[in-house]
């Protein structure tokens, strides 16, 4: 009888081993937050306005008079920070696009 019992617990062990196959192939579903959610909704219009913002500063520090009364090298500093800012927004934008895409 001990045997019997021993047999079936040895046989449900086998099967349980059998029907829960772990998959290796499994994606991870990654949705974005709220938060996430607005920063990409309003990122177009912020590197919109940071493109238009590098195109007066690069025209501005065509024109002498223009940059004269902040300074050439002011100017030159403020469309260097300005084309940082709008290169980090793009890549952002980008993370949180492949985000959308992939869910």
């Amino acid at each position: 009888m001990k045997e019997d019992s021993k047999e079936k617990e040895s046989k449900k062990i086998e099967k349980a081993e059998t029907i829960i196959p772990v998959s290796k192939d499994i994606k991870k579903t990654i949705k974005l937050t709220y938060n996430d959610q607005r920063e990409y909704d309003n990122l177009p219009k912020q590197i919109e306005e940071l493109e238009i913002k590098i195109a007066e500063l690069e025209k501005c520090i065509m024109n002498p008079e223009c940059y004269q009364d902040k300074g050439l090298i002011e100017v030159s500093r403020e469309l260097d920070d300005t084309m940082k800012e709008n290169e980090q927004k793009v890549e952002r934008f980008l993370e949180l696009e492949e985000i959308v895409e992939n869910f």
